[in-house]
């Protein structure tokens, strides 16, 4: 039974031969397809590794990015009544174009992008069939093995046998082995007692199988390391470069108190970025194809930034029994934030000039959270 990580041989020889991806994995790295860890998964791992999602799974993510809109859309909606509400200012411009987004769509648009991450690793959506499944799936369940949990509401485990069956019948019919990602407990634990399936936690496990041996890297490592010490470098211009550009669009959570009033809500003004501070201790490398051309640089780092925080203050009150807006603030402050970025560089990386090598960067798609501290309202306009 493959408890533990596949050997080298298992991995470098074609065994291990696919892999798939959890519910919660994609939640987590907030659906960016497109961006960060995604963004850099097809040049991390090897070409032959292909990509098998349940189709449950893939009814799961859509349904969950579609709950996410729907949600947004609600609060949107909400915020354009309160203006009105509050100000008497007229929005049905505001709402129209609400309506012309045609947020209605949402599922197809994102089953299309899903569809165009999958192609990247030549990607199977994997169809439970098969009587067989379902006589194995209540086995599990009665028995209370792996997924379902020995509780009352084991019966919400259903999808996860049926996803984690059909994967093994599909590793077992190509006679391959399986890396599967997922937090989940009952995944992990499903995958201890299969022939053909393993489970690491994360993306960042699952590419640290196939990181570059430190005897084929260490030049191009050193190489880099050198390079990020130059802040007149062309890696650092072009990191600094990235960091400008990404900062002010990063998701940021904003997090105030205050001892004025019952409530205070945040919201950021502006972000922008000030220094960076890389971790040379941190830096992850791939050779794509053992390809010494071109490599994919994973790199930890505290980010300077300046942040702008406005908020508005309000009481309850409890006769109407709802919030009292009783003033705005704002605050302008400094702060480091610990980031990860990746790096895609081309080039002569062993020998040539480091800045005639080509950069690509990304930044990790993650919610960052800062803290704007203790705010009051601000009254210095108003006469007494």
């Amino acid at each position: 039974m493959p408890k533990g990580l596949p050997t080298a041989e298992q991995l470098m020889s074609g065994m291990v031969g696919g892999f798939s991806i959890d519910t919660c994995i994609f939640e987590s790295l907030g659906f960016n397809l497109e961006t960060g860890e995604f963004g850099v998964l097809r040049q991390q791992l090897p070409p032959w590794l292909e990509l098998n999602i349940p189709r449950i799974v893939v009814k799961e993510v859509i349904g969950h990015q579609e709950a996410n809109v729907r949600k947004a859309e609600q609060e949107l909606n909400n915020s354009i009544r309160n203006i009105h509400r509050y100000s008497g200012v007229n929005v049905t411009s505001i709402s129209a174009a609400v309506t012309e987004l045609q947020l209605t769509n949402v599922a197809k648009i994102f089953e299309e992008r899903l569809s165009r991450f999958m192609l990247k690793f030549n990607g199977n959506v994997v169809r439970e069939k098969g009587d067989k499944l379902l006589q194995e799936m209540f086995e599990l369940y009665f028995n209370t093995r792996a997924p379902f949990e020995s509780k009352k509401d084991k019966k919400n485990e259903f999808p996860d046998a049926a996803s984690l069956l059909a994967l093994e019948y599909l590793a077992k019919e190509q006679n391959k082995l399986f890396v599967l990602v997922s937090d989940d407990n009952g995944w992990g634990r499903f995958c201890d007692q299969s022939e053909v399936l393993f489970c690491v936690k994360n993306l960042e496990e699952l590419t640290a199988l196939y990181q570059a041996e430190k005897d084929v890297s260490a030049t191009i490592e050193t190489r880099i390391i050198e390079a990020l010490k130059d802040p007149a470098s062309e890696l650092s211009k072009q990191i600094e470069l990235g960091l400008e550009a990404e900062i002010p669009n990063c998701s940021w959570i904003v997090e105030a108190y205050t001892g004025y009033c019952s409530r205070v809500e945040p919201a950021l003004d502006f972000a922008e970025f000030n220094e960076f501070s890389p971790n040379d201790n941190s830096l992850r490398l791939w050779l794509p194809n053992n390809d010494k051309g071109i490599c994919v640089v994973e790199l930890e780092m505290k980010v300077g930034c300046n942040f702008g925080v406005s908020a508005e203050f309000s009481t309850w009150d409890s006769i109407d029994h709802e919030d009292v807006p009783i003033g705005i603030g704002s605050t302008e402050f400094s702060d480091e934030v610990e980031m990860k970025v990746y790096l895609t560089l081309s080039g002569d990386l062993s020998n040539g000039d480091s800045n005639e090598w080509e950069i690509q960067f990304e930044i990790s798609q993650q919610d960052y959270l800062i803290d704007a501290g203790e705010m009051e309202p601000d009254y210095s306009g108003y006469e007494e």
